[in-house]
Formats: structure tokens, C-alpha cells, sequence
């Protein structure tokens, strides 16, 4: 046998044993990476330890097949290499019981079924070919296995490509009437995303009072959802959604077009500009500039947590193709909430988001006292809680608490009014701290209680992912004789488009639905607001159906399940 016969002998069969472990791993992992990729940042390198283990257990494989040659009349040792060969397909058979609602005894009893199926199939093939055949046939196989992953991995994998201080050309015509009236106080909204009323509250003592003396807290607020991309075009557009329509449509208007707030602030000669964290795959043209988050990573910290990193793919990994009753008891219930609220995160999030907020405030330095709009959505006090109470973090990002992370979320509020009244802006700003939708945390007593093991369809989950964040301080109020004021209104975050617009006496067409806030004549003593909740099964958070509550009285209750009959899935 020549060289290069035996080369290509050792390709074969190498390529033949690559299918199970491919099959396993990588067949496993890169559609998980691809429905998450977004939150996990676009790390493809995520997959590379799955592509080296099953290299190296087929390397193994190869070199004992290799070496065992003279051994190979036995009939249990073929019988090996023929269960080999088959075992990712009956991996693959087994990880589908993952989603399947029956009891662990039924799968474990089925799991047997398809050994016993497998070793069965072995003896019948063996009698009917060699394994010399079997490994040209395998060889094909994995090559088609391979080739269909692969196509399928880079014709869904998302280049993110850097969008730093990128400029959209989407044009808004300015109308000099409204620009030339009077000087335009710079808004600054930011949204702390997950932060919920009651968390916010275990940070409020008598200090962080007095330095956000001037802001208006609305302690009873509610988002209309209960997931970020649904919850921010209610926000910017002051509508709330109404079913008939689809569901991209209505996140489109919030930053396409004349329905949104954006869309005016700009007419009026505001220069508009965001720090974003990746929600959806359309462009947001309302925003004349856009950073990302990860743009402002810096390379000094570009590996930050990447072994952990890695451990949270690991371990969703472990979720999506293991029986849940055995994940659970395998991984740390952390990755196991992430999975079950549809919500992957890069451990690294948190702090990307706070690299983002401290580059605004460096940035607020050289810029301009008057016609800014800075919208700034920040991965705050949002899982996976890695952040101290001064915002300072470990190397390996080792777990803090969601109290740290939440004092540090305020400590950041209250730098940007510390930096804003250094530099006398703050008296003329009007500036809007909120959340997009709460957590899932009960408070009882001073202690914040996870409500996340009664579910998401529970009406503890609803109550808590309802109360959302709301601070405002007025344009033209300045702190010095302004006390922090706790407002009792119940509130909505529908009522901000209209509270902004409002309070800048903007000329719109825009049909909100929610009230000014800042409205000295507002009585409201209580009203009737809405809150939705729903699984994402596509793109963008499509789904084919929302769960309805009503909030009244400061009780919840479920109003049902709508089915959305126009809504055309984004897969």
C-alpha cells in the first residue's frame, strides 16, 4: 500500500467516525448558537470546543479502528464499530424526548427501546455487509451530515459587522417653525433594562433621594409586555398594539416612521442618537447615529469572561439535549432560568453595557447643551448578575447578587446627573430613566424573593414582570429646591411618548393612548391598564399568540389567550 493509498485510507475511515461525534456535538450545538447568536454576541468561536472534541474522539476512533485490524474477526468488536457508527443517530433519536411532556420513566424506558434497537440493527448489518463497506458508506454519510450543518450554519450566521458612530441616511425634513421657536433642552432616555420597581426601591435610601432631588418616581408603573421587543415600540410610539396587525410592523414603526416620537424630535431639529444593545434585524433609521454595545468593548477586555462564557453554551447546551428532569439536576439553575424564560445572555452583557454608559458620560463632555435626543438601552440590572455595588467586576465574572447589580444600576443614574450638573445641563434636560418591563422578583419585607419557580403563566411572574421602572425630571426644574417626589399615579409606559411630547409642546400627528404625566391637573386615582406576555418563536420575538392581564386596582388577573390571526412568522 502506497502513501498515499494509506493516506487516503486514514482520511476515509477518519471522516467515516467524524459523522457520530459530529452528529452529537456540533449537529446539536450550532442550531442552539444560531437561534441565540445575537445575545451571545456573535462569539462563533463558542462552537470551537464542540468541533475539537468530536475531532479528537474521531482521531481516537480512527487510531484504534486503525490498530485493530487483525482483531477485527471477533464479532463483538464489529458489533462495537457498527453501534458506533449509528450512535449519533441514536443520540440525535434520544435528545428529541428533550421537548416531548412525558414522564422521565417513559423516556428512560423508550431510551432502552432504541439501544436495544440499535444493537439489533448492528448484528442484522453485519451479516449482511463488512465493515470495510460500512466505512465507505459512513464516510459519505458524514460528508452530507457535515455539508448540510455547514450550509446551514453560515447561510443563518449574522456578521455584526462594527456600527460604530455609524450614520443612517434615512432623511426627516426639518421644519424651521418649530426649530427656530425657541432653544431645544437636550432629552437623555435611558432605558435599565429588567429593572423592576422593586428593585430600584431596595436601593432608594435617604442619599440617593437627595441626589436625584428634582426626578419624579412613579412607583406604580406598568409595561404594556413583558418582553424588550414588543415593550420599546409601545414606549416610542405611545400605542399600544392591537392585534390585527404584525407584530414586525408594529416594532418597525417605533423607528421608521412617523408614528414614533423619533420621528418628530427629529422635524423639530433634534439630532438623535442611540447606544444600543441588539434586538432586532431591521434597521432603526430614526436614529441618526447608533453604537452598539460591543463596539465600545475594548480590547483589553475582549476575553473577559470568556471561559464562562463558554460554561453558559455549555450548559444550554446540556438543557436543550438532555431529558430536562436530568439537565436540572446536571446544571446550575441560572442557565436553566435563561433557557426557560428564552433569554441567553453573554456573561459579559452587564458589563458591556456598563463600558457603554461610562463612554456616554465621557462623550456628554464635548457635546452640545441643546437639541440632543440620546436614547441609551442598557443590559442593567439585567441577569446574569456579575456587577458589584460600585460596578466593579472580577476578571473570571464571577456571580454577585441582583441587590449588587441594582445599587450599581442607580450609582450609574446618579453619575449621569452628577455629570450633567457639572457641566450645567441639568437643570435644562429633560431626562427619563425606565425599564421596559420588571423581573420576576416579589418583595417581602426588605428581601426580594425569586417568583420564578411558580412560571411565567403565573399571575406572581405577571405581577412582577409588570412593574417597570419609571423616573422623570422636567425640563427647567434643577434639583436645588426640588425635593425627590414619589408619585402614587398609576402609570404606564404608554404615557411616555405622550408625557415627552407634551413637555416639549412638540406639534404631532401621532394617536397615543397613555396620559401626560407631568400634567399639573392629572387626577388619576386609578385606571385600567394591560400587560402581555408570550414565548418568541421566530425572529424579533414573533409569535403566533399573547397572553392578555389586567391590571386594576393594583390586582392582576389573566384575561386569556389571544390568537394573533395576522401576524406572519419570522423565522
Amino acid at each position: 500500500m502506497t502513501v498515499t493509498t494509506r493516506v487516503g485510507y486514514f482520511v476515509t475511515v477518519f471522516v467515516a467516525l467524524l459523522g457520530t461525534p459530529w452528529l452529537i456535538f456540533l449537529s446539536t450545538s450550532i442550531p442552539l448558537y444560531l437561534s441565540n447568536q445575537v445575545e451571545l454576541h456573535h462569539k462563533i468561536d463558542i462552537l470551537y470546543p464542540f468541533a475539537i472534541l468530536a475531532i479528537t474522539i474521531a482521531l481516537t476512533a480512527t487510531f484504534v479502528f486503525l490498530l485493530s485490524g487483525r482483531f477485527r474477526s471477533k464479532r463483538l468488536l464489529r458489533y462495537f464499530f457498527w453501534m458506533y457508527f449509528l450512535f449519533g443517530i441514536l443520540f440525535l433519536s434520544v435528545s428529541s424526548l428533550h421537548g416531548i411532556q412525558i414522564a422521565l420513566a417513559y423516556k428512560v424506558c423508550l431510551t432502552v427501546i432504541l439501544l436495544c434497537l440499535v444493537f439489533s440493527a448492528a448484528v442484522l448489518i453485519d451479516r449482511k455487509l463488512s465493515l470495510q463497506d460500512g466505512v465507505n458508506f459512513f464516510a459519505i454519510a458524514s460528508l452530507l451530515f457535515i455539508a448540510i450543518d455547514l450550509v446551514q450554519l453560515y447561510s443563518k450566521l449574522e456578521i455584526n459587522a462594527p456600527l460604530y458612530s455609524q450614520r443612517n441616511n434615512f432623511a426627516v425634513e426639518v421644519d424651521a417653525s418649530v426649530s427656530e421657536l425657541e432653544r431645544l433642552p437636550n432629552i437623555y432616555h435611558i432605558v435599565l433594562d429588567e429593572f423592576q420597581t422593586d428593585m430600584f426601591v431596595q436601593t432608594l435610601d435617604e442619599g440617593v433621594k437627595s441626589k436625584l432631588a428634582g426626578f419624579r418616581f412613579f412607583a406604580d408603573t406598568t409595561t404594556l409586555f413583558g418582553r424588550t421587543g414588543m415593550s420599546l415600540p409601545s414606549i416610542f410610539t405611545g400605542q399600544a398594539y392591537d392585534f390585527s396587525t404584525a407584530q414586525i410592523d408594529y416594532q418597525q414603526r417605533a423607528f421608521n416612521g412617523d408614528r414614533s416620537f423619533l420621528y418628530w424630535l427629529r422635524r423639530a431639529g433634534y439630532q438623535v442618537s442611540a447606544y444600543l444593545h441588539p434586538v432586532y434585524d431591521f434597521e432603526q433609521n430614526l436614529f441618526e447615529y447608533a453604537t452598539y454595545h460591543k463596539d465600545l468593548y475594548h480590547k483589553d477586555t475582549e476575553e473577559l469572561g470568556a471561559e464562562r462564557n463558554q460554561q453558559v453554551f455549555r450548559n444550554l447546551w446540556v438543557y436543550s439535549v438532555f431529558p430536562l428532569a436530568v439537565a436540572k439536576r446536571i446544571i446550575d439553575h441560572e442557565y436553566i432560568e435563561q433557557q426557560d424564560n428564552q433569554n441567553v445572555l453573554d456573561p459579559a452583557a452587564p458589563v458591556l453595557s456598563l463600558n457603554t454608559m461610562r463612554q456616554v458620560l465621557a462623550e456628554e463632555t464635548r457635546l452640545g447643551d441643546d437639541g440632543r435626543y440620546v436614547f441609551v438601552h442598557l443590559i442593567l440590572p439585567h441577569f446574569p448578575y456579575v456587577l458589584a455595588e460600585d460596578c466593579s467586576y472580577s476578571e473570571n465574572l464571577a456571580k454577585t447578587s441582583v441587590l449588587s447589580q441594582s445599587h450599581c444600576a442607580t450609582k450609574l443614574i446618579i453619575e449621569l446627573v452628577a455629570k450633567l450638573k457639572q457641566l450645567g445641563r441639568f437643570s435644562d434636560s429633560l431626562i427619563i430613566i425606565q425599564s421596559d418591563h420588571g423581573a420576576r422578583f416579589a418583595l417581602q419585607g426588605s428581601r426580594l424573593l425569586s417568583v420564578e419557580g411558580l412560571g411565567t403563566d403565573s399571575l406572581e411572574w405577571s405581577k412582577a414582570r409588570s412593574r417597570s421602572l419609571l423616573l422623570i425630571k422636567p425640563n427647567g426644574v434643577s434639583g436645588k429646591r426640588d425635593d425627590f417626589i414619589v408619585s402614587s399615579i398609576p402609570a404606564s409606559l404608554l404615557d411616555i411618548a405622550p408625557t415627552l411630547v407634551r413637555a416639549l409642546k412638540l406639534e404631532t400627528s401621532m394617536t397615543m393612548s397613555g396620559i401626560n404625566l407631568l400634567d399639573p391637573k392629572i387626577d388619576v386615582v386609578d385606571r385600567i391598564r394591560y400587560y402581555h406576555f408570550f414565548d418568541k418563536k421566530g425572529k424579533n420575538g414573533w409569535t403566533d399568540e399573547i397572553t392578555r392581564y389586567r391590571i386594576e386596582g393594583g390586582e392582576v388577573r389573566n384575561e386569556g389567550t389571544i390568537k394573533l390571526t395576522n401576524n406572519p412568522p419570522r423565522h
